[in-house]
């Protein structure tokens, strides 16, 4: 639908750009923490990939529901906690999840350079 000044007002929900980097990592981190859970991996793997999965996740919501955009925060938690998570999966040599909990942090941390050290918001 448009409005007589031709801008679009569809009133729907759009996923932002950071909600896209969140729900893609976060879903990625929750995928890490499930093998890791049911291939009985090291307790630390499961935590780290929790804490940077359901924070990431629940931004996503938010930013779905409602205007809230979310903060560079929550990217940075989603990423140092990947990391750490991969790291404690190296000595058992858990290469997917080694894997997957470090592309995750990097996508975290790949938007906190972004912002901080390029000055790029949106």
């Amino acid at each position: 639908m448009s409005d007589e000044s031709g801008g679009d007002e569809s009133g729907e929900k759009r996923l932002s750009d950071d909600g896209l980097i969140l729900a893609l990592a976060g879903a990625a981190c929750l995928l890490a923490a499930n093998t890791a859970y049911s291939r009985s991996q090291p307790d630390a793997v499961i935590v780290f990939a929790m804490l940077a999965a359901v924070p990431a996740l629940a931004a996503v919501v938010a930013d779905l529901a409602t205007d809230y955009v979310p903060t560079i925060r929550i990217h940075l938690l989603l990423g140092a906690s990947a990391l750490v998570g991969a790291a404690f999966a190296v000595p058992g040599r858990h290469y997917a999840n080694i894997a997957t909990l470090a592309v995750a942090g990097l996508m975290g941390l790949g938007r906190v350079f972004e912002v901080e050290y390029r000055g790029k918001e949106s």
